[in-house]
């Protein structure tokens, strides 16, 4: 419980409506971000059609990232902050370049990261 909410309270909006599938691992963060709920639990969700299902939008963001993140499998965990909101541009414009282009474009200018083309391009191989 305490992993769900460490890991995603600061990313929910306080008051928010969290739909969930009755995971007791989602009360304490339910309750910490003051959201309300719409509780679908899976004997309820067993059977239906993903037309009839209320969780089916939920469950095909969740297969797009599990195929995401198959893809980009070489990337570096401690880079996964970067790469989960990368997901998330994708999935929040779903296609759309002209919403998707200026977000990007504003993450970029604003990154303050410096990277030095000496640094970067004098290192040694690794051995």
């Amino acid at each position: 419980m305490k992993r769900i909410t460490d890991s995603l309270f600061e990313y929910i909006e306080k008051g928010t409506t969290i739909i969930h599938d009755g995971e007791n691992s989602h009360s304490e963060l339910i309750q910490k971000i003051n959201a309300n709920e719409i509780i679908h639990t899976t004997a309820e969700t067993k059977g239906l059609s993903d037309k009839k299902n209320p969780m089916n939008q939920i469950n095909t963001v969740h297969c797009f990232l599990k195929k995401f993140m198959a893809h980009h499998g070489g990337f570096k965990r401690d880079d996964l902050q970067d790469l989960l909101n990368v997901f998330y541009l994708i999935n929040k414009c779903k296609g759309d370049v002209q919403k998707f282009v200026p977000i990007v474009l504003k993450k970029i200018v604003s990154c303050k990261k410096v990277l030095r083309y000496r640094e970067q391009w004098n290192k040694k191989p690794s051995k």
